[in-house]
């Protein structure tokens, strides 16, 4: 056997203590770089909308913070851990509630090498580590204060959990995988349900291919069962909780068709290797096309590597398991691969397509990068072996070679988004508004429509930055007449803040230009694309409000799906008894409708209505219209 076959042996196959040594000691500087890759710039930028969300909810109470988690359709594991931060005195610092994810991202790095080693050998596992810990998409999820890494670190770790039980089938071993199980359950509530879909259907090819075996070689069906009903058993109270608290968030549309599903492939598939932002559910992401083609290629390769090697015929795993779900095969593994890693993101995307109204992001197929990077790798390696019987040692460095540039790359598109160029500057706004804003003066939060205003001021609060006892209104369709009417908004010796924030994180550009002051006593401080605007003693804080708000519509592009601070503000004129001030206000809303069944709708379900309960007469309702 060749050096390079030997260095590709199977960990449990035993290989020579040397390249056991070589393949720890590599995984760990490998792990080590991921880590402090993922902690350089960790809070470079302040906490952003979803984080906030989030951080939050670790402030409140057990029993409150798992309702918490469940508003937002999420299990409470990430959140208790943010939680135990918090007790620590740790909450005012971004640093530490990042640090979670950038320590479970790198983790994963880890973890994954060793499942990779376990599927097909010594290399092809430090070059699956390698492209992990240069992922822009995983780089990116490692530094936000979000669960994406925690649930990809133990998905991991629940499949060597259940490889390992399988090995040894004892009842610790078995307790063992119940436990990660449960933990991975705790972390989302979507994505674990596909892992353990894919385990039981291993469990149960595994039992009735070897039904015929002698008693004492049989797979033992109850002991995967048992774990997997043990798991769900302490999950299912959360999952009430989540379920009830989720309901208006799946309400399925129908799908879209096969054109959808592949769009949140190629997202999720892109965004593993030409560089990640929310942006990529909208926009193309740029171009990399020679780096996708090549990555795609050995993707590919790889995956028909796995399906075609005959079982025990490889040098990469001689040993012999019990339960693998193929007669005479040496590799449950590779089983447990097929069965649970590659469906996963194909029933991932169906899911959410079925689903309609949500929106799949591509950090929601992550554990995309379980299926592909193992497979570049294992092609690389494969390439190699091949081209090394008639170019010698150069064939089989090239393949490698070419997987060592695609992570250069990949490591380059990461560098890029260590930025957060396309995360607003809250903490500058913030700080800010700290300095110069008071307890009494009025401070309103705009957006476009397809990200409503989400502004918790309690995640704020306290040390971290922003007026600990400001008010902050949320102008939305759904905000009541009633907090124009509070003391803040009557003074005239205040001011009036306004933030404006966009969907530029989704679309790729801002919404909203700064707007031009329309008289002295107003001021745009502008943050990246986050906007500040101050108005100063010129009348009752409300009518301030009127006339920052129509110097943003005046800057405003028509069709740019503002239109909630209109309405709020076309219902105001109404109550005061000035129909054409409403008239006007309404004509802004309409303006920024994207169709006329847009324009429909907003009539139907806002103008309208506010109209009759203002006692409009027909004449004056049809002038609105």
């Amino acid at each position: 056997m060749s050096a390079f076959a030997a260095g590709n042996a199977d960990s449990d196959a035993q290989p020579a203590p040397t390249y056991a040594r070589h393949f720890w000691l590599g995984l760990t500087a490998i792990s080590l770089c991921a880590l402090g890759l993922r902690l350089f710039q960790l809070d470079a930028e302040s906490l952003w909308m979803d984080e906030l969300v989030t951080v939050e909810t670790y402030y409140h109470s057990s029993v409150q913070l798992v309702r918490k988690a469940a508003d937002v359709g999420q299990p409470p594991l990430d959140n208790f851990l943010g939680a135990a931060l918090v007790r620590l005195g740790l909450g005012d610092s971004d640093w530490w509630m990042r640090f979670p994810s950038a320590v479970f991202g790198s983790a994963g790095v880890l973890l994954l090498g060793v499942l990779t080693r376990r599927l097909a050998g010594v290399a092809p596992g430090l070059l699956a580590a390698l492209l992990l810990a240069a992922c822009p998409l995983h780089l990116y999820m490692s530094q936000e204060a979000r669960p994406y890494t925690l649930f990809f670190f133990l998905a991991l770790a629940t499949i060597l959990a259940y490889l390992r039980a399988y090995r040894l089938n004892t009842t610790p071993a078995w307790c063992l995988f119940a436990i990660a199980l449960l933990a991975v359950l705790m972390t989302r509530w979507v994505d674990p349900h596909f892992l353990t879909a894919g385990l039981l259907t291993h469990a149960v090819g595994a039992w009735w291919l070897r039904r015929g075996d002698p008693p004492q070689q049989r797979t033992r069906l109850w002991a995967p069962l048992s774990a997997v009903f043990f798991a769900y058993a302490v999950y299912g109270p959360f999952f009430g909780i989540i379920l009830d608290r989720s309901r208006g968030s799946v309400a399925a549309q129908g799908p879209d068709g096969l054109q959808r599903i592949a769009d949140q492939l190629y997202q999720s598939y892109a965004s593993l290797f030409a560089g990640y932002s929310t942006r990529t559910l909208f926009v193309s992401l740029p171009p990399n096309g020679l780096v996708l083609g090549v990555a795609a290629m050995l993707t590919f390769i790889g995956l028909a590597v796995i399906f075609a090697r005959p079982a025990g015929a490889s040098a990469v795993d001689s040993h012999s398991e019990p339960g693998c779900p193929q007669p005479g095969s040496s590799q449950p593994a590779r089983a447990v691969f097929l069965t649970t890693v590659l469906p996963f993101p194909f029933l991932y995307a169906l899911t959410f397509t079925l689903l309609g109204n949500a929106i799949p992001k591509p950090q929601y197929l992550l554990f995309g990068a379980v299926l592909v990077f193992p497979a570049v790798a294992i092609a690389a390696v494969f390439l190699g072996t091949v081209m090394h019987k008639r170019h010698g040692a150069l064939g089989m460095v090239l393949p490698v070679l070419l997987c060592l540039l695609l992570a250069a790359r990949m490591a380059h598109a990461s560098g890029e988004s260590l930025a957060r160029t396309d995360k607003q500057d809250w903490r500058g706004l913030m700080n800010y508004l700290r300095e110069h804003a008071t307890p009494d003066d009025a401070f309103a939060v705009i957006a476009a429509d397809t990200v409503p205003p989400t502004f918790h001021v309690a995640a704020y609060g306290r040390a971290r930055y922003g007026p600990p006892d400001a008010k902050f209104m949320n102008l939305t369709l759904r905000t009541e007449l009633a907090v124009l009417e509070q003391p803040a908004w009557q003074r005239e010796t205040n001011t009036v803040w306004i933030i404006a924030y966009t969907d530029r994180m989704y679309r790729g550009h801002s919404e909203l230009t700064p707007p031009r002051a329309p008289h002295p006593h107003m001021k745009v401080h502008s943050f990246e694309g986050l906007f500040l605007l101050e108005s100063r003693e010129a009348g009752a804080a409300v009518a301030r409000l009127d006339d920052a708000l129509g110097a943003v519509y005046d800057e405003l592009p028509k069709r740019r799906g503002l239109t909630a601070p209109a309405v709020l503000l076309g219902k105001h004129a109404l109550r005061a008894g000035n129909v054409d001030a409403a008239r006007t206000w309404f004509q802004h809303a309409r303006a920024q409708c994207g169709s006329l069944t847009e324009e429909t709708l907003l009539y139907d379900e806002w103008i309208r209505p506010a109209a009759l309960a203002a006692g409009l007469d027909a004449q004056a309702l049809a002038a609105l219209r």
